[in-house]
């Protein structure tokens, strides 16, 4: 049988693929109904704002996982990560690579295991 933090890991590297995929559906299934999500310059989404604006425009051009602590324990578990970022910015349309710090909250929701919540801040300064 698979350990929780191994379930976790799994997920969030599902996670990061399906964001560089732009593959709504299968972040739908992953992220919990009740996700709060919040992005590295403060702005906070639900769940379905979250998914509606990926929808129209994905960002995400490449996720480098740079570190990863996972912390796992009565059915939930606690992600700290590193992550370089290359994301499509515009106007005017360029790329620009930055990196982030996340902590992402990973809990059993129903019979599944998905993400509840999520807060990042930008490493250095990052103003992207």
């Amino acid at each position: 049988m698979i350990s929780l933090r191994d379930a976790i890991e799994r997920k969030e590297d599902e996670r990061l693929c399906a964001l560089i995929a732009a593959d709504v559906g299968r972040l739908d299934q992953l992220l919990s109904d009740g996700l709060i999500f919040v992005h590295p310059n403060g702005r906070v989404d639900s769940k379905a704002n979250y998914l509606a604006n990926l929808a129209v425009r994905n960002p995400y051009l490449d996720i480098k996982v740079v570190e990863r602590t996972i912390t796992a324990a009565g059915g939930m578990g606690v992600v700290t990560c590193e992550l370089e970022l290359l994301v499509l910015r515009d106007p005017p349309a360029q790329n620009v690579s930055y990196n982030i710090r996340g902590i992402c909250v990973w809990a059993q929701d129903g019979a599944d295991l998905r993400m509840i919540r999520y807060q990042s801040t930008f490493i250095g300064g990052a103003n992207a």
